[in-house]
């Protein structure tokens, strides 16, 4: 899990022109060739993906689904905690204090 840190670093990361404009598309084309590579027969896959064999091309699908995922489920995560921590302080200072 990150911390609220690295959590804000991710955040501003995923707001800027590029990751939005260039690295999420990039992953995602990526992954997209990734699975039509995987659908080719060994003798018929072009670029990067011509001397690899069906479990390397799955690694790379799982990277790429790993990577376009990942960092908003942290950020979500990290949300919900804060959350549920502004609440427990709220309910424990109106108890301490009637």
């Amino acid at each position: 899990m990150l911390s609220n840190e690295q959590c804000d670093a991710v955040r501003l990361t995923m707001a800027t022109e590029g990751w939005n404009a260039v690295m999420y598309p990039a992953l995602l084309r990526y992954g997209n060739e990734a699975i039509k590579a995987l659908v080719l027969l060994p003798s018929e896959r072009e670029g990067d993906f011509k001397s690899l064999n069906d479990d390397q091309i799955r690694a790379r699908i799982r990277a790429v689904e790993w990577m376009t995922t990942v960092w908003k489920n942290e950020l979500a995560v990290n949300d919900a905690n804060r959350r549920r921590d502004e609440l427990d302080r709220q309910e424990q200072n109106s108890t301490a204090n009637p």
